[in-house]
């Protein structure tokens, strides 16, 4: 019998590898050297979902993450978010046509609601606003038209700077605390 750890199947692993890799702003590169794991293993797990229980702690353990949140097929996970000690509770799963770039920017941007204060409801929201379908797509001559990566971007830049402010104006006028909100974009 062989020495090494079997390897188990996860089918959730390669999207949650990508979604948090751009969340973390990891390369495949930089994800390995991080976890030390063999470059083979690393393509087994982001490719295949398949990886011994060694090589998933070390992935977890550098993406900041528990192996639950690595294997879980369920979008209400929770993702530990960039800043220490702070975690959120958000949906991993965004809608497919997002972007790894779009996808870390809606989570960033969850991240700081849920880090400054933001109710679930809130959360909940925000969320539901950045991933409407119907949000990126234009209009031209009665055809619809996907955008492209910069232009969903932007568009999300603007939504968020929209979110940012509609939370401050319902605080105020519902007298709660005011949420510790980064700047708007521009």
């Amino acid at each position: 019998m062989s020495g090494k750890p079997p390897l188990l199947a996860y089918p959730a692993l390669p999207d949650r590898l990508r979604e948090l890799m751009a969340v973390r702003e990891f390369t495949a590169s930089s994800l390995i050297r991080a976890a030390g794991v063999p470059r083979q293993q690393f393509y087994q797990a982001y490719s295949e979902g398949r990886a011994s229980a060694p090589t998933l702690e070390r992935l977890a353990n550098a993406l900041g993450v528990t192996e639950g949140v690595l294997t879980s097929g369920d979008p209400a996970v929770a993702l530990e978010s960039t800043s220490e000690g702070m975690t959120a509770t958000m949906p991993l799963s965004l809608p497919h046509h997002f972007s790894p770039r779009a996808r870390a920017f809606v989570y960033r941007f969850l991240a700081e609601l849920s880090e400054a204060g933001a109710m679930e409801e809130e959360l909940t929201s925000a969320r539901n606003l950045l991933t409407r379908p119907d949000n990126y797509t234009y209009n031209f001559d009665g055809r619809r038209q996907e955008m492209t990566d910069d232009d969903h971007l932007l568009e999300l830049e603007a939504m968020t700077d929209a979110i940012r402010l509609l939370l401050v104006r319902r605080r105020e006028k519902r007298g709660l605390p005011a949420l510790r909100l980064h700047a708007a974009t521009r």
